[in-house]
């Protein structure tokens, strides 16, 4: 929900991007939580049009967002394999 409520309008609905936009599927950010923290919390990347969101998500409603991110990696891979 945290994902489809604040990521999902610019990202896509299910982690996968429209193509305008980044797909967070395959950010090198999601191995790095510090680095995840450091652009959705605190804004590192607000100067490329990243919006920060640590006035509205604390970090471990980040986290869960990072979470589902991977969790959708890790389907977009099993549908590969299984074609």
């Amino acid at each position: 929900l945290l994902y489809h409520t604040f990521c999902g309008t610019c990202h896509g609905d299910t982690a996968v991007s429209g193509g305008v936009l980044p797909d967070l599927r395959y950010s090198a950010a999601l191995r790095d939580d510090d680095l995840f923290q450091k652009i959705v919390h605190d804004g590192i990347l607000t100067p490329k049009g990243m919006v920060a969101f640590g006035s509205l998500l604390n970090p471990q409603s980040i986290e869960l967002v990072r979470a589902y991110v991977t969790h959708r990696v890790n389907e977009s891979v099993a549908e590969q394999r299984a074609r």
